[in-house]
């Protein structure tokens, strides 16, 4: 197995999904982690995985709360290698059935919470000289993959 001790992660979206998977995997592979969730429930199933003080109750649309939340895990990791997205929710609801606070909510955890965490990473890969930021795209409404997880290197 791959010795990844002392590596260093941020995830958004960690308490469920594909999240919740990259925190269990990267956790047996010996990396420090701290994630975003959405309430106590997905703190609750995070809690054999993570410290508590690495484990953020946010909104990431909340550009000054993901930002402050990235600068405290450098501040405790020293350091960041790679910054995840998985951040993600879908809405079954027609154009139609949808209403604007759905659309919002959709928008601003799907694309405007990637952008947060992105913009925030960058910032400190970009003065550290390394690290990564993956960004994973959720499927579209109906479940079928959109698009790919991507990748990018400062």
């Amino acid at each position: 197995m791959i010795d990844l001790s002392r590596y260093r992660m941020f995830v958004n979206g960690a308490g469920s999904g594909i999240g919740l998977a990259s925190v269990i995997q990267a956790h047996v592979m010996g990396v420090w982690i701290a994630g975003t969730v959405r309430g106590s429930e997905q703190r609750a199933v995070l809690a054999p995985y993570l410290d508590d003080g690495c484990i953020f109750n946010l909104d990431v649309a909340d550009r000054a709360g993901l930002d402050r939340v990235v600068a405290a895990t450098i501040q405790r990791f020293d350091s960041l290698d790679r910054a995840l997205a998985c951040a993600g929710i879908i809405a079954l609801f027609t154009p139609t059935e949808t209403i604007d606070a759905v659309w919002q909510n959709v928008i601003g955890t799907n694309l405007t919470g990637c952008f947060n965490l992105a913009r925030a990473a960058a910032r400190l890969i970009k003065t550290q000289g390394k690290g990564s930021i993956v960004i994973n795209l959720q499927p579209d409404r109906f479940g079928r993959p959109s698009q790919g997880g991507r990748q990018c290197h400062e």
